[in-house]
């Protein structure tokens, strides 16, 4: 997963950007999921001032090889 803003603000911070290791849990008898940093979330402005998410986004999930998924947010869903 990568968030182009997230990786920007990274490197100007002078740092690599940090490897999380997220859990995956069992969300009911058809789904599962997993966090996301909110650090991350915050940097992309996804969160507001008290670290709720302030909107309502969407997450496109691709399955690009075994053991390896993509994440990219969509801006907009028409309707």
């Amino acid at each position: 997963m990568v968030f182009p803003r997230v990786t920007k603000f990274y490197e100007k911070a002078g740092c690599p950007p940090r490897m999380a290791l997220n859990k995956l849990r069992q969300l009911d008898n058809d789904s599962v999921g997993i966090t996301m940093p909110k650090d991350d979330m915050r940097v992309e402005g996804l969160l507001d001032e008290n670290g709720k998410v302030d909107g309502d986004y969407h997450i496109h999930i691709r399955h690009v090889d075994d053991g390896q998924w993509s994440l990219e947010l969509v801006e907009e869903i028409d309707a």
